[in-house]
């Protein structure tokens, strides 16, 4: 096996994905940047490490930006047909099964991903506070925020 680069952002934690590597028999060298991972940077790397989100909270916002954002990622047929299929779908469960077999079909078949990680956020109140929300995209929302009661 030839020698690995990985390429991550300095606020991500690598050394562990290293390791694992390394204890694979793999010699890694481990290159940080401060400054975005743009889909240029990765080409020229053999493992990148990053974060992703998608641009608004619709499954699609996330594999439509991973497959059609010139990352350099499995062009799989497979996937890209299923990823057409979800966009003229209209019923909702059909179209959200579509998404969960191009996941199962990129991440667990095909590994062209491999996530480490899925972000998960809990909002927690109480009953006398109204107009706290949260979502997704921007986080907790307090601007809104009445109490009913003094504590």
């Amino acid at each position: 096996m030839p020698p690995l680069t990985l390429l991550s952002h300095t606020a991500m934690r690598v050394e562990p994905i290293a390791a694992a590597l390394r204890s694979l028999g793999a010699a890694v060298d481990v290159r940080e940047t401060g400054d975005t991972i743009l889909p240029e940077d990765v080409a020229r790397v053999h493992v990148w490490v990053s974060g992703w989100i998608a641009d608004y909270p619709d499954p699609e916002g996330l594999f439509h930006g991973l497959f059609e954002s010139g990352w350099p990622l499995l062009r799989d047929p497979d996937a890209l047909d299923l990823l057409e299929r979800s966009r003229h779908e209209r019923d909702p469960e059909a179209r959200m099964e579509t998404f969960h077999e191009i996941d199962r079909l990129w991440v667990g078949e095909r590994a062209a991903i491999v996530p480490i990680l899925y972000h998960r956020s809990l909002l927690l109140r109480r009953p006398w506070v109204d107009g706290v929300w949260a979502n997704p995209m921007w986080g907790l929302v307090l601007d809104s925020a009445t109490v009913h009661r003094s504590v």
